[in-house]
């Protein structure tokens, strides 16, 4: 399967929209006529909100890094940070700010190119791994979906309860290692169709 809408989106995002241009819009002293040379520029992302040095420098890739933070942005991350909002409002407001057009459903996107997260994972998985190994999957595949705040909160929060309530069974030895294998697998594959037709 090929890339989902909510890929293209950001990789589109990350590709058009100058992060230069981006901290210029934001107030930040960084130039915006160089985009061929690494620039610096203070960073109010950490401590108390005000830094007087340049801490941060803005990298030729459309990223920044912080010196102090100890992180790399890009320009979704830095819509996310400065206007508390979630992922997918962050995506919204940049391509509008932008003047980006909603991307259409492309066939040739969703083309078979390999194995999907839902093959990967069932490949992955050998009756002789342990639960944890499982778990640890299964707890990886949702953390992505969650970051990107598709699915409503409520229907989140029911899939990590359940997944919680699996893992605490078994590992306090309600459960059977085998029944808790089995059990995550049917919520991981709920999930991923829900998550996939949203």
């Amino acid at each position: 399967m090929g890339k989902s809408r909510t890929t293209r989106r950001k990789e589109r995002v990350k590709k058009e929209v100058s992060i230069r241009q981006l901290l210029a819009d934001f107030g930040y002293p960084v130039h915006v006529t160089s985009e061929d040379r690494e620039e610096q520029f203070p960073c109010d992302f950490h401590g108390d909100g005000v830094d007087n040095t340049p801490s941060a420098r803005v990298y030729t890739d459309n990223t920044v890094y912080c010196f102090v933070c100890d992180k790399t942005r890009d320009s979704i991350e830095v819509v996310r940070e400065k206007l508390g909002i979630g992922f997918m409002e962050a995506l919204d407001w940049l391509e509008k700010e932008n003047g980006l057009p909603p991307l259409s459903f492309d066939p040739e996107d969703y083309e078979d190119t390999g194995p999907t997260g839902e093959q990967e994972l069932r490949a992955s998985l050998v009756p002789e791994d342990p639960f944890v190994s499982i778990k640890a999957r299964v707890q990886s595949y949702m953390n992505l979906a969650t970051e990107e705040r598709v699915l409503p909160l409520s229907v989140l929060v029911k899939y990590w309860d359940t997944f919680d309530r699996i893992c605490y069974m078994v590992e306090r030895g309600g459960v059977a290692e085998e029944k808790g294998k089995k059990t995550l697998w049917v919520l991981f594959l709920r999930f991923r169709r829900e998550y996939e037709g949203s």
